[in-house]
């Protein structure tokens, strides 16, 4: 009657990876902000950023070009939905 699951073996960096996707959101930047860092991303108001972890209150990361930067969490508005 129940059909018996074959185990399927994951790695631990697939496991991140997919844990990681879970917390990945899409935001605006709704200030401009310059660097002032080699680790801090410069944008525009309007641009659209992409946010891999918003562990930190203050600072979160951010992608762009396969990099990740530190950005001011105030300067952004995560996009709802």
């Amino acid at each position: 009657m129940y059909k018996k699951l074959n185990k399927v073996r994951t790695s631990y960096i697939s496991v991140v990876f997919l844990l990681t996707l879970s917390y990945i959101v899409k935001a605006t930047a709704i200030y401009s902000y310059e660097s002032s860092n080699a680790d801090e991303l410069s944008f525009i108001e309007g641009d659209n950023l992409t946010i891999v972890d918003r562990l930190e209150v203050d600072w979160w990361k951010a992608e762009r070009d396969g990099l990740v930067y530190v950005i001011p969490a105030a300067y952004v508005k995560v996009a709802e939905g």
